[in-house]
């Protein structure tokens, strides 16, 4: 029988409430299968619910529930030849955010004041394809160092564009919590897509600001540059977040492209 994957995928994530926090509204999960005859296959998602009470876990929660339950069954009868995943990511984020909102109105709360972001790579042999809302963040580990390949959608990141601030200024700036997008509280959401190339030996992460707003991106390239599996990593990366202070929920999953 003819082998069509020359790639596997290692994968670790963890949810850490962090130092001051005392629910977790961030939320992660994953999955992948190895499989030599279809193709390695695999889904990632983070997600960092906002909202009073418990509204942001909640949130946090059915989108990654949501998400997980359209595109699995996707997944796992897909091949390797299979394309459109950037519309199905779509109507993924889309079936989330709905949840969201009726989530809200059934409860007799301001759908504008439950919501989450939302990061999801969904890999398909040496593709990954991107679904991102908010600012989370998704980057890439590869030959040419660390690199960003999300857009936050907050209010300091349209400042940074603008020229009025300078970009390491969002990391103090008095509005640096302020999403312009985000699920929940729209019927009309704008999803972010896009489509990478993988190679062997780079590395795959998605994260909340509670990792990314206290580390800095230097510190986090020096971290995912050891070796190391992808559990030790997660692990080593939620220990930096919680030393730098742990003012927030930390949602981390890292990803190994590794040989099949």
């Amino acid at each position: 029988m003819t082998t069509v994957t020359r790639i596997k995928y290692n994968i670790a994530g963890r949810a850490d409430v962090g130092r001051k926090r005392s629910a977790n509204q961030d939320a992660i999960k994953f999955w992948h299968i190895n499989d030599p005859e279809r193709g390695a296959r695999g889904l990632l998602l983070v997600a960092d619910g906002v909202g009073g009470q418990d509204s942001g876990e909640v949130a946090s929660k059915l989108a990654i529930e949501k998400v997980y339950e359209y595109l699995i069954p996707e997944l796992e009868k897909a091949s390797h030849t299979q394309d459109g995943w950037d519309k199905k990511i779509e109507k993924a984020f889309k079936l989330a955010n709905k949840a969201i909102v009726q989530y809200a109105n059934s409860n007799k709360m301001d759908p504008k004041k439950v919501g989450t972001t939302l990061e999801c790579v969904l890999l398909m042999m040496n593709k990954a394809y991107i679904g991102h809302v908010g600012d989370s963040r998704i980057y890439l580990l590869g030959r040419e160092g660390l690199k960003l390949i999300t857009e936050d959608h907050s209010a300091v990141m349209q400042l940074v564009k603008a020229g009025i601030i300078a970009p390491e200024d969002i990391y103090t700036h008095p509005h640096k919590n302020i999403l312009i997008r985000g699920l929940g509280g729209e019927d009309d959401l704008e999803v972010d897509v896009d489509e990478i190339q993988l190679t062997v030996g780079e590395r795959v992460m998605l994260c909340s600001d509670g990792l990314w707003g206290l580390v800095m991106d230097d510190r986090i390239e020096n971290i995912l540059l050891r070796a190391g599996s992808p559990d030790l990593l997660v692990e080593e990366l939620i220990m930096a977040a919680n030393d730098a202070g742990g003012d927030d929920n930390i949602g981390i999953v890292v990803c190994d492209i590794l040989p099949g």
